[in-house]
Parts: C-alpha cells; sequence; structure tokens
C-alpha cells in the first residue's frame, strides 16, 4: 500500500524534519502543485516554471528535463547509477535500494528526501 511505500522511506532517513514533511505530503499527493491549483481554480495556468511543459506532480519531481539534470547529478554525486522515471516507479525504487540501515541506504533517502524539498522550496 502507498501508507507502507512512504512509511519505509522514513525509517532511518536523517533528513530534516521540513524536508521529511515535503516528502510526506508528496508521497500522499498533497503539495499544491499547478495542476491541482488549476483544478480548483486557484491558479490560471499550469505551466511548469523550469521548462514551460504543463506542471504535475509526476512532471515537477521526475518528468521536467531541466529538474532531470538535478537528479542525474545528484545521484553521480552519492555515485548511484540511475535513471529516474514516474512519481510512482521512483518510489519503488527508492524502497528498493533504501532498504536496511546502512550508510548507502541512509544516504539515498537523505538526498531524496532533500532534493524533492529543495526543488519544491525553489519552485515556491
Amino acid at each position: 500500500s502507498n501508507e507502507v511505500v512512504w512509511n519505509r522511506l522514513f525509517c532511518g532517513n536523517p533528513a530534516r524534519p521540513r524536508a521529511l514533511m515535503t516528502l510526506w505530503q508528496a508521497c500522499h499527493g498533497r503539495l499544491p502543485t499547478k495542476d491541482r491549483l488549476l483544478r480548483f481554480g486557484m491558479l490560471g495556468d499550469k505551466i511548469c516554471c523550469f521548462c514551460e511543459g504543463p506542471e504535475s506532480h509526476d512532471h515537477l519531481f521526475f518528468g521536467c528535463s531541466v529538474l532531470g539534470d538535478v537528479w542525474k547529478q545528484v545521484l553521480e554525486w552519492i555515485q548511484v547509477k540511475h535513471h529516474p522515471q514516474e512519481w510512482n516507479e521512483e518510489l519503488k525504487w527508492i524502497i528498493r535500494h533504501g532498504k536496511g540501515k546502512g550508510h548507502k541506504a541512509s544516504i539515498l533517502k537523505l538526498e531524496v528526501t532533500e532534493t524533492v524539498y529543495g526543488i519544491w522550496k525553489y519552485r515556491n
């Protein structure tokens, strides 16, 4: 279930509390992305501020070509070879590779959490 997935991301995750909260919101589809705001009549467009494509949850975190370069650099920095896909696939991948209490698992969870937070903060 989705709850089990996000719960595993939190276990042993050394990220800052505000980054963990943003990740929790992202895992539950609760971040006010432009597509959601448009649905509620609170915004006139849903253009991604990074690449000018249509902003959605999936697009913002793993579909945007500009932010894809950010993910590539972060993963290279922590010496992980992986090409990010869409949100749900990434959650599954992070859970698989972030298992356990080892140093590598903690670093992966930390970097993913802080990158999601950084993207969200920069976007706003």
